[in-house]
């Protein structure tokens, strides 16, 4: 494979396939095939960057969701937030 900037789905695909086959192999990071690996990785994370948009959670949602990963509840939330309660709120 000759690696060069990803333009469509159709080469990121076949990156991610190369990659994969590389990856199995487990190369040496200074072969050849730890290099391509190298490169194609790169390429395929340049690819993500532009394509892919992705926006961060607001500091609520994260509290949000990591209490709802727990299985906590605003009432039983307090020792991991800390008082006072109506910091919970």
């Amino acid at each position: 494979m000759n690696p060069g900037v990803i333009k469509n789905e159709k080469q990121y695909n076949e990156c991610l396939s190369r990659i994969d086959c590389l990856m199995q192999s487990d190369p040496e990071p200074d072969s050849g095939p730890g290099q391509e690996l190298e490169a194609l990785v790169t390429l395929v994370e340049d690819y993500e960057f532009r394509r892919f948009k992705f926006s961060l959670p607001g500091v609520i949602d994260t509290v949000l969701f990591r209490m709802k990963e727990a299985g906590l509840r605003q009432k039983n939330s307090e020792p991991v937030i800390g008082p006072p309660p109506s910091r919970l709120s």
